[in-house]
């Protein structure tokens, strides 16, 4: 059985694919039960909206960018050679998370499982 953790995580990796970036290519996306409310994906820094010092816009905040996120939970998947690998996200996404009142993060780690971060 596919549980909605799963099924949001199975969204993520099939964001993380949309990347551009060489480096990273990392997905997210909000839920709200088993419904997509805002997919993103990092991309190459084009978007004026990004504060972070990176030269990438983060997936997590292109998912975020768009809309009111109180009480959705947000998956965050990176693949790397065609698997999941650590997505945990970086302190300027945790603090905007924790900022727009995300439910629940939950990650791929270094093993490709998926973990749970508090806020």
């Amino acid at each position: 059985m596919i549980t909605r953790i799963n099924r949001g995580m199975d969204f993520a990796e099939k964001a993380a694919y949309f990347s551009c970036c060489p480096t990273y290519k990392l997905g997210a996306v909000l839920m709200h039960v088993n419904k997509v409310i805002s997919i993103g994906f990092n991309k190459l820094k084009t978007d004026p909206r990004s504060t972070n010092s990176r030269k990438t816009v983060h997936a997590e905040y292109d998912a975020l960018g768009r809309i009111e996120a109180r009480g959705l939970v947000l998956y965050v998947c990176r693949i790397t050679n065609g698997h999941r690998a650590m997505a945990m996200p970086c302190e300027d996404c945790y603090k905007l998370c924790k900022r727009q009142e995300i439910k629940e993060i939950f990650y791929s780690d270094y093993f490709g499982l998926i973990q749970k971060l508090n806020l």
